[in-house]
């Protein structure tokens, strides 16, 4: 992220001086802003700041969201891990064992492949591998259901729910049109700002700068926060290495 970041404000800093420069020497220091000038360049950098708090407001929120939806999931894997303690041994055993696979499929190949293009479908096999399990334990049963089990499926119901809730948020990004608009919109607004600035001294020259750092660096940021769980700026699995621990604090 900060390699980004970085390139981001250089590169901002780099266009803006180098615009306000060729436009002192197109003597473009000597043309007089109009009222009309002044207003389009109001206009656009209202737009301009209207994109990027609108944008800001939406990636924070789906940000919460995914980290939401992982909270739920990471907890729901715990409580089914617990409820499978109260299944039949064998059961039981099989049961935490899929769990615990499931748990280390996620942090070791769901999540680096969590992109808005789709994520792995590996990761559902040790949940599919509990149902079947759940089920065959029914039917062995002559489908009399136990307390425990339907603890257990109730559980594990939860536990797809809120999976499915997080791939959903792994492919909610921010509106494209709307990036698009905003990156267009902080471009233009750099080029009239810079070729309008006039810097006659180090100190306008370094404010004009920094300007331009901080307009490339807030393009960069929303960028960044496009998708959650994907990017520099992302959510980490940390929530099931610590549900891996408990498990481990649990037993088999």
């Amino acid at each position: 992220m900060l390699l980004t970041m970085t390139m981001a404000m250089t590169l901002a800093t780099l266009l803006s001086c180098v615009v306000a420069w060729v436009a002192l020497q197109w003597d473009a220091a000597e043309v007089e802003l109009t009222e009309g000038l002044k207003t389009t360049i109001s206009t656009i950098t209202g737009f301009f700041m209207f994109a990027s708090a609108f944008l800001a407001v939406n990636a924070l929120d789906n940000l919460s969201d995914a980290r939401n939806a992982l909270y739920a999931e990471a907890g729901a894997l715990r409580e089914a891990y617990w409820a499978a303690g109260e299944l039949p041994e064998q059961e039981k055993t099989e049961v935490r064992k899929q769990l615990r696979d499931y748990a280390q499929l996620v942090i070791s190949d769901e999540w680096p492949k969590m992109n808005p293009q789709g994520v792995s479908k590996i990761s559902w096999a040790p949940l599919d591998g509990v149902r079947e399990s759940l089920l065959a334990a029914q039917k062995k049963q002559g489908n009399d259901s136990s307390t425990a089990r339907r603890q257990m499926d109730m559980r594990i119901h939860e536990l797809y729910d809120a999976r499915r809730m997080r791939l959903a948020e792994a492919t909610r990004g921010l509106p494209q049109p709307m990036v698009v608009v905003m990156v267009a919109l902080g471009a233009l607004t750099l080029l009239l700002a810079s070729f309008t600035a006039r810097p006659a001294s180090k100190v306008q020259w370094l404010l004009l700068a920094i300007g331009a750092a901080v307009f490339g660096s807030i393009i960069n940021l929303i960028i960044e926060l496009d998708y959650p769980y994907s990017g520099h700026i992302q959510i980490d699995p940390s929530s099931y290495e610590r549900a891996l621990r408990r498990f481990r604090e649990i037993g088999l």
